[in-house]
């Protein structure tokens, strides 16, 4: 049987990932499109999908 398991990654898991610091440069990309958008989990927290990150950090290298 296939995991099932989503994994969410907090705003500074995702500038970890990203290696960028500024949360409003995060914001710009989500605005952009240039990054897939979050989860709203509740009125003061958004998540992004583990899956939804490696697989746009994937496109890049095949991009270049």
């Amino acid at each position: 049987m296939a995991d099932t398991t989503i994994v969410l990654l907090s705003m500074r898991q995702v500038q970890a990932a990203l290696n960028i610091r500024s949360r409003s440069t995060i914001y710009d990309m989500v605005a952009r499109k240039a990054l897939p958008p979050p989860c709203v989990i509740n009125r003061r927290g958004l998540r992004w999908r583990e899956n939804d990150i490696r697989e746009w950090i994937d496109s890049l290298r095949t991009r270049s």
